[in-house]
């Protein structure tokens, strides 16, 4: 806690950078994006949400101008001024040229949501510069996007409004033996292929799984396949339960982050103590049972 205090207390006295123009809702047929640039020049950052179509869960990507530092995984503080804060850890690699930078986050989406006006949020990573931006009517923007996230269910055939009915949403029978490392494809393997995939999908009554939906790419198809695939495949689950305790369809969504072995992936200290703190809590919630 102390650590984060200093690491808050340092953000504040960075100069926040103005918007460089209105925020940007892309609306997909697999889900939603809301963006901004911030800032001019070589200082110019562009910020993005990759929005799921349900749950609270969103993919934050932050792409600035900086040198090429291979690949890196650490963990950053996000801070609204004001609002919420959170803590995520974050994969950081070069793109294009080789001089722009992106910092890819998993994020829950509550604290957005409910964003102060003309509040500034702060990112600040454990190792590296922060940056703070003008985060000018970002509820509102919220508010578009939620009229996607509808508008894409819609074209899926679902009704927004029954699933909300779900009290109790479905449990994975065995939630780790579901997708293997034998699933990895040898196609996109061979060209080195990595990235995080993104699906929706509902589960019947019967606990089976009825439909699987790509809400955000790895950039690969052959992974993006395989993710689907192996959850139709394999996935079994105890369904959803409406209030009076009847099963009901349901629909979950899961982030699945392919990284090829020896690729390397430089961790440094605070996102090693990341994901023991996270196997830690794992173990726990499951009574101290080995994961497979």
């Amino acid at each position: 806690m102390l650590m984060m205090g200093v690491l808050l207390a340092a953000s504040t006295q960075v100069a926040a950078l103005e918007p460089a123009g209105s925020w940007l809702v892309d609306y997909r047929d697999q889900g939603c994006t809301l963006a901004r640039s911030f800032g001019s020049g070589a200082d110019t950052v562009a910020v993005a949400w990759r929005v799921l179509p349900i749950g609270d869960k969103a993919q934050f990507i932050v792409s600035r101008h900086a040198r090429d530092d291979g690949l890196q995984r650490s963990v950053a503080t996000l801070a609204l001024a004001g609002g919420g804060t959170q803590e995520s850890p974050f994969q950081a690699f070069s793109y294009g040229d080789r001089t722009t930078r992106r910092q890819q986050f998993q994020v829950t989406t509550t604290m957005f949501r409910d964003a102060p006006s003309d509040t500034v949020l702060t990112i600040t990573p454990a190792l590296g510069p922060a940056v703070s931006l003008k985060t000018t009517a970002l509820a509102k923007a919220w508010k578009a996007v939620d009229a996607c996230r509808a508008s894409v269910l819609g074209s899926w055939g679902k009704d927004p409004v029954r699933l909300a009915n779900v009290v109790t949403p479905p449990r994975f029978v065995d939630p780790h033996g579901w997708i293997r490392w034998t699933d990895y494809p040898v196609a996109a393997m061979a060209k080195g292929q990595m990235g995080t995939t993104a699906i929706a999908w509902t589960v019947g009554v019967d606990g089976s799984v009825e439909d699987c939906h790509v809400t955000i790419s790895s950039g690969s198809p052959d992974l993006d396949d395989a993710v689907c695939r192996a959850l139709i495949g394999r996935a079994r689950f105890i369904p959803g339960r409406d209030a009076a305790g009847k099963p009901v369809p349901a629909m979950l969504t899961r982030q699945i982050v392919w990284l090829m072995p020896g690729q390397g992936w430089k961790d440094d200290n605070a996102y090693v103590r990341y994901q023991e703190k996270l196997r830690r809590d794992d173990l726990a919630s499951d009574g101290g049972a080995p994961k497979p």
